[in-house]
Parts: C-alpha cells; sequence; structure tokens
C-alpha cells in the first residue's frame, strides 16, 4: 500500500545538494527575467527559463551537469505534483453561492465551456493519430494525450505525469508532455496578445479599453516595500506549531490518504496515479475539518504559497530533464498535433464562445483561452490586459465554475486517466467518445437555453 525501503544518510545529502542546485538555477532564471525585457513581453515565468537554461547545461546537450544529477531532477515531478494537487480540495466551501438565476446564467455555460475546452484537446489529437500520425509516423498511441496533459494541464501535470507514462512503457512520454506544456504557453501568452489586438480592432471587447496603453512589459517582477501584502495568514499560535507546518502536517494526512485510496481502486484499474487519489484525500481532510468545526483554522493562502513553491521547483526539475533527442525524433509529429491543437483552440473561441456566452463573452472565453493553453495566471494575466479592473464577468464566471472542472479536466481525474483509456480502448474509441460529449455538451447548452446568436458587434 505504501512505499517502502530506506535511504542512506549520503542519499539524503546528495538529495539536499541536488535540490539546492535547483533552487540556484531557479534564481538565475529569477535574475534573467528581471533584467531581459523579451521575457517580460511575453510574460515567461522564472521557473521556465530556469528549466531551459538547465536542458541547455545538461548531458543531453553541453555536458556541464552531471547525468545523475538531471536524472535526480527528473524524479522529482511525481512526488512534487502529489504536493500541490494534495490541498486543491481542503479549502472549498462546498454548501455553494448564488441562486438560481446566477447558475443558470453564469455556472452553466462556464462550465459547459470548460468542459468543451479540454475534450476538444483530447478527442480530435487521438482521431489525427489513429487516422495520421501512427499509421504514416509511427507515433506511439499515447502521444495524442500530451496535448491535453501540456495544453490544459500546464508543466505541472506533464511532469506529473511521468509516474504514468513509465508504468505505461512509455518513456518518452513526460519529455513529449513537457514540450507540449511549453508549446502550449507560448501560445497561450502571444496568441492571446494577438487574439485582444483583434478583438480590439474589431469591436469584441466590452470595454473599450485603448488596449495600447497597456503592455505586459509594464508588469513588475517585485513588489515594492509600500506595497507589499500578507500572502499567507497564521491561523495557529506558533507557541503550539509553526503555521506553515501544521498545513503540512494536513498536506501530508491527504497524501497517505491518497495512497490507501490508490491501494483500494487498484484492485478494480491498475496503474492510477497517486496525485488525483490525494486530491480526493485532500477532500476527505475537508470534510473531517469542517466536521470538527476546525476548517476555519484552514488558510488558502498558505496551502497556495506551498503548492507555489512545489511547482515552481517542479517545473525547473522536469524541463531540466528532457530528452532533447526524443524532441528532435517527434518534431515533426508534434508539430502536426500542435496545429491541431491551436486549431480546436480557434475554434473553441471563435465559433463556441460568442454562441455560449451571452454577455461579455470575449473576455469570458479569453480567461478559458490561457488556462487551456498554459496556466489559470496566463488566463488572468491575458483578462487584466482588456480588464484591468475585473468589471466584466470574465473572472467572476471562471471562479464559479473552476472548482468543478479543475479536479476533473485539465490535469484532474480525467487527465490522469485518460492515458489508460487510450491503452485500454485505442485513440479512435477514445477520440469519437470525447468529440461525441462535446457534442452533448452543446446540446445541453441549447437545452439550457445557453445557445444563441452572436451579438451584433460580433461578426464572423
Amino acid at each position: 500500500m505504501f512505499p517502502s525501503g530506506s535511504l542512506a544518510s549520503s542519499d539524503i545529502a546528495l538529495l539536499v545538494f541536488y535540490l539546492a542546485c535547483l533552487g540556484a538555477l531557479l534564481m538565475v532564471g529569477v535574475l534573467l527575467r528581471s533584467k531581459i525585457a523579451f521575457f517580460k513581453k511575453i510574460y515567461m515565468p522564472a521557473s521556465l527559463i530556469a528549466g531551459i537554461i538547465g536542458v541547455i547545461l545538461g548531458y543531453n546537450c553541453l555536458g556541464i551537469l552531471p547525468q545523475e544529477m538531471t536524472s535526480t531532477w527528473g524524479a522529482l515531478p511525481t512526488s512534487l505534483i502529489v504536493i500541490i494537487f494534495a490541498p486543491m480540495l481542503m479549502t472549498v466551501d462546498f454548501k455553494g453561492t448564488g441562486g438560481l438565476k446566477e447558475a443558470k446564467d453564469l455556472a452553466v455555460p462556464q462550465l459547459i465551456m470548460g468542459s468543451v475546452g479540454s475534450f476538444l484537446q483530447i478527442g480530435l489529437p487521438c482521431l489525427v493519430t489513429a487516422a495520421l500520425l501512427t499509421p504514416v509516423f509511427g507515433t506511439n498511441i499515447l502521444f495524442p494525450s500530451t496535448v491535453e496533459v501540456g495544453w490544459a494541464g500546464g508543466h505541472g501535470t506533464a511532469g506529473g505525469m511521468q509516474e504514468v507514462y513509465e508504468n505505461l512503457g512509455w518513456e518518452d512520454g513526460t519529455s513529449l508532455a513537457l514540450t507540449s506544456a511549453t508549446i502550449g504557453l507560448l501560445v497561450g501568452i502571444i496568441g492571446g496578445m494577438i487574439m485582444i489586438n483583434h478583438a480590439a480592432r474589431h469591436g469584441y471587447l466590452s470595454r473599450k479599453n485603448d488596449i495600447q496603453k497597456l503592455s505586459l512589459a509594464e508588469t513588475k517582477d517585485y513588489t515594492p516595500t509600500e506595497e507589499k501584502k500578507a500572502n499567507a495568514y497564521e491561523t495557529v499560535q506558533s507557541g503550539v506549531v509553526e503555521s506553515f507546518a501544521f498545513h503540512l502536517a494536513l498536506i501530508g494526512i491527504a497524501i497517505i490518504l491518497g495512497y490507501i485510496i490508490k491501494w483500494l481502486l487498484g484492485f478494480l484499474v491498475e496503474g492510477l496515479p497517486l496525485f488525483p487519489m490525494a486530491m480526493l484525500g485532500g477532500f476527505i481532510v475537508n470534510r473531517v475539518l469542517n466536521a470538527l468545526g476546525l476548517l476555519k483554522y484552514v488558510d488558502a493562502k498558505t496551502f497556495s504559497r506551498i503548492s507555489g513553491v512545489a511547482l515552481d521547483f517542479l517545473v525547473v526539475a522536469a524541463i531540466s530533464a528532457i530528452r532533447l533527442s526524443v524532441i528532435a525524433e517527434n518534431a515533426v509529429p508534434m508539430i502536426i498535433i500542435s496545429l491541431v491543437a491551436l486549431a480546436t483552440m480557434l475554434f473553441f473561441v471563435y465559433y463556441l464562445a460568442p454562441r455560449i456566452f451571452k454577455e461579455d463573452w470575449f473576455e469570458q472565453v479569453i480567461v478559458h483561452f490561457g488556462v487551456n493553453t498554459g496556466v489559470t495566471a496566463v488566463g488572468f494575466m491575458l483578462l487584466r490586459v482588456i480588464d484591468p479592473d475585473l468589471k466584466t464577468l470574465g473572472s467572476k464566471a471562471y471562479a464559479i465554475q473552476a472548482p468543478f472542472t479543475s479536479p476533473l479536466l485539465g490535469g484532474g481525474i480525467v487527465t490522469a486517466l485518460m492515458p489508460l483509456a487510450i491503452v485500454k480502448y485505442g485513440n479512435w474509441v477514445v477520440g469519437l467518445v470525447s468529440c461525441g460529449i462535446v457534442v452533448v455538451l452543446v446540446l445541453l447548452a441549447k437545452i439550457f437555453g445557453c445557445w444563441h446568436k452572436p451579438n451584433k458587434d460580433y461578426s464572423e
């Protein structure tokens, strides 16, 4: 049920040294991010910059970093992703708020669009792989899974799926998924800005901003002293236990419960990854704390800080361990499937969104575009370019659906199970079922009255 074995003190010391080197690499990324204007303009995170430097310095390229170090880094994402997912449901208020009208007007369209985005990224790449990539290029049948894992899931999910891919006998999967995530992130940031400028010229924006006055380069890398804000709150007296230690202990309990859930479900489905099970363990912790009246002592910001640290180190470690030879061997299939993914997102933005979102359609969909190509931060970064004061429905509407779709899609349970489904049923079946789900979701949009003609300020 639980991992077994022991580490010698020399192994632990070596691991600490490798983590220290990983931290040093991350700091180099931070310095380059703050000094080079190009990185600011495209909003590239320091962890991604550090990871690319790690690839260049690694044994796959210049050979400066020893293979043992980068190999150890490559093994970290499987564990770090568990820390990220374990607290995801631990602070959610499941009582719910809002009336029926808000649920109908905001939640339903958002839930439909949030689900459609991921299922499009699953379905079409699977069909293209079954019809073209595997017969012509001999790509692995799991290749299409790298789109939803990398684009909607992001670098964290891509690195965390290492265990799944290795268990299914596809060791190249992690490198390709991380490459896909990098492509998706660039598409999200650069493509998102192109879309915003196009939307401004064609009158799609609800607030007619002069977006030329807004620039990603204006974002600050550091917060001035006078503008500092608390990024976590102490909920337990330090004389009892350090607040961060308290929250880390809760994450540890969620992970232990995740191991138990994985073991129990293993009798039904083999090869399940740990991270979605740890998320379910966090839900159990949430319910227990709520029953004991202790949920109020849990700070969501503290969990966010812990997860953020794990994610930054995960991205640096995972990208540094990318095998360039694997990318070179799969360059043509990767280009093709990335173009397919881009086409699905254009269809998602310019055809579905103006028909499902009645008000602030572009502001609402640009968040989804950023999330489905990069990470949540990219979605809200794009939104702030056109809605800096968050006066449109973009942020509020997305926030309503996120707790329901995030645990399942874009790095959730469905994402983790997708490769298993592909191996068992094949790409044709998974692709057709996923596209069928998209059709059903569109029909539900019509049933719930969420489908309508685009607003008069929109022309195809």
